[in-house]
């Protein structure tokens, strides 16, 4: 009897059937998670991209805009103007108008666009900004949007936000 069982375990630990099949269990979730985490990562990168695109070609709109059509006097930034909502229309869809489809596709809120203006009053510049009396203007528009998983996973789009900025002189041409 005792012989018969030393050959019984030792016949086990010799037989490889069923070996691979554990090993197929063990690394399918690995494998799942290591996928769809590049997918995850891959998404959030494109949706950084496409918020500093957007705010990258805002900027040089309204650095294109005339002086006078972005500002309430004494570089302060007019946030009523008509180019307020142009702008932040602008970096959100592609559009001045706000008809197109927004580069991100949870990017729905104009309010998540932010415009403000300083002007480089030092003295210490030239050029085209010698002669102006609130200096050289620059325009800086950022925004703030917070992510959306691509899988809706709460715990990320908790601690997530996509942040860009861009800044644009202002020349008004």
């Amino acid at each position: 009897m005792r012989n018969a069982l030393r050959l019984d375990v030792r016949a086990l630990a010799q037989d490889q059937r069923g070996a691979s099949a554990v090993e197929m269990a063990l690394m399918v979730p690995l494998l799942l998670l290591l996928m769809f985490g590049t997918f995850e990562i891959g998404n959030y990168f494109s949706s950084v991209h496409q918020a500093q695109k957007g705010v990258r070609d805002a900027a040089r709109y309204a650095g294109r805009l005339p002086y006078d059509d972005i500002t309430a006097g004494a570089c302060t930034y007019d946030t009523a103007s008509t180019a307020h909502d142009q702008i932040r229309n602008l970096a959100r869809t592609g559009t001045i108008d706000g008809t197109g489809e927004p580069r991100i596709n949870y990017w729905t809120d104009n309010a998540t666009v932010t415009v403000t203006m300083s002007c480089d009053v030092s003295g210490t510049y030239t050029g085209s900004f010698s002669q102006n009396v609130d200096g050289a203007p620059r325009v800086n528009v950022s925004a703030v949007v917070p992510y959306e998983s691509l899988f809706g996973l709460p715990w990320i789009d908790s601690v997530l936000d996509i942040n860009a900025s861009n800044e644009a002189a202002v020349f008004g041409a």
